[in-house]
């Protein structure tokens, strides 16, 4: 799982989650988490940039502003993706928690040698080839726009409630804390959820995947050698290509625009 930009692994409803705790009991899970204001803003940046989303149909000007991102009625679509505790919580769930392995990209950044040693020892991988030991290069997650001020304001209000409630739930079920980066304003006392029924989470939550997958800017493939045809969605048609067809431009196909 991936909690930075646009991972629809990690917002899966519980449903979902459950039955993949059927099939793959024993799997490990990994989730990456970035500081939810900067990730949030950084999915913001990708789809204004393929006018996709809450920027499909913008003008090339358009600037952005907590307003227009409001009155799109996509704000709660991206900041799904940064509400870590709520997705955490529903994979702890399914899974045990020593299955899970949560890390933080600002860590990552600066002891990317301890970081990977992490993963692969929680993976249990033999590592005979020192992948821990060879050399790094990693750019790094750099926003190409600075963030407007009205929108970093709205952002960290808005999800310091649920920051605070995921340094609870890190202490209490995995014996981890936050990164000191993410800490350096003193947080207020988590929140109490809201009862909201699992179905009408679930319900949220596969809206949520719906948008993603009719509004993303690169084709998802839906199956292969089906009755002689390859099988992809693009910006919420499907498209059939005959097998053997090789490189297929969907971005210029019917429809795609």
């Amino acid at each position: 799982m991936n909690g930075d930009y646009g991972d629809g692994l990690a917002i899966l409803p519980r449903f979902a989650i459950t039955s993949i705790s059927g099939l793959m009991r024993k799997c490990k899970l990994i989730f990456l988490m970035r500081y939810p204001p900067e990730r949030i803003w950084q999915h913001i940046q990708h789809d204004y940039r393929f006018r996709i989303g809450a920027f499909e149909g913008a003008g090339p000007e358009e600037s952005v502003s907590i307003g227009m991102l409001i009155d799109s009625g996509w704000l709660d679509y991206y900041m799904a993706f940064g509400n870590y505790s709520s997705i955490l919580d529903r994979w702890l769930a399914s899974f045990p928690a020593e299955s899970c392995l949560v890390g933080f990209t600002e860590n990552m950044r600066s002891c990317e040698r301890e970081s990977l040693g992490k993963v692969i020892s929680h993976l249990g991988v033999n590592d005979s080839d020192g992948l821990v030991d060879a050399p790094q290069d990693s750019p790094g997650l750099v926003a190409d726009v600075r963030m407007p001020a009205d929108v970093r304001a709205y952002l960290e209000a808005a999800t310091a409630g649920p920051i605070a409630d995921l340094q609870a739930l890190l202490q209490t079920r995995l014996g981890v804390s936050l990164p000191g980066c993410w800490l350096k304003q003193a947080l207020p006392k988590p929140g109490t959820p809201e009862s909201v029924p699992p179905h009408q989470a679930d319900q949220k939550l596969m809206s949520f995947l719906d948008r993603r997958l009719k509004n993303g800017s690169l084709p998802t493939h839906i199956e292969a050698h089906y009755l002689g045809f390859n099988m992809s969605m693009y910006r919420g048609r499907f498209h059939a290509f005959t097998c053997g067809l090789g490189e297929f431009d969907l971005h210029s196909a019917p429809g795609a625009q």
